[in-house]
C-alpha cells in the first residue's frame, strides 16, 4: 500500500516538450502541456553547456490553451502596500558540460494549459536544452 502523499507509477506520465535543441537569445516557446486531471507538475532540464552561462524560463498558464497568465511574484513593500511582479526564472548553469535542474508546482484547477519558454542568458554558441514534462496526481 502506497503511503499518503507518495507517487504510485500510475499517476505519473512523463512528456517530453523539447527535444535537445540549441538556445538562442530570443524567446522561444515548447510545446504546451495539458494538465487537465493532474494536481502537480514537474520540469526537468538537461543542459548542454557551450557558452550561455544561463537561461531564462517563462512558466505560463491558461485555461483553454490561448489567453496566457504568467506567474505573479508579490512582495510586501510596507504600509500595506503589495507589488506584484510578473516572473522569469533565471537558472545559472554550472561549469560541467551538462547540468539537470528540477522544479515542481502544485496546479490549480483553473490551470488546465501550461506553456514553458526559454532563452539563453547569454550568447549561446553549442547551448542547448531538452525539457521533460512529470505530470502527475498525488
Amino acid at each position: 500500500m502506497i503511503g499518503a502523499g507518495h507517487i504510485q507509477n500510475d499517476n505519473m506520465v512523463s512528456q517530453l516538450i523539447r527535444s535537445s535543441t540549441a538556445l538562442t537569445l530570443t524567446l522561444t516557446s515548447c510545446a504546451h502541456v495539458n494538465v487537465q486531471g493532474c494536481n502537480n507538475l514537474g520540469l526537468c532540464f538537461k543542459f548542454t553547456k557551450g557558452n550561455a552561462s544561463g537561461l531564462v524560463c517563462r512558466i505560463e498558464t491558461s485555461y483553454v490553451n490561448t489567453n496566457w497568465n504568467r506567474e505573479l511574484e508579490c512582495e510586501q513593500t510596507g504600509a500595506g502596500t503589495t507589488l506584484y511582479r510578473a516572473n522569469d526564472r533565471v537558472i545559472k548553469i554550472g561549469t560541467t558540460a551538462i547540468n539537470r535542474w528540477k522544479w515542481n508546482k502544485s496546479l490549480k484547477n483553473d490551470e488546465r494549459w501550461v506553456k514553458i519558454s526559454v532563452k539563453a542568458l547569454t550568447a549561446a554558441t553549442n547551448s542547448a536544452v531538452e525539457i521533460i514534462a512529470l505530470k502527475s496526481v498525488i
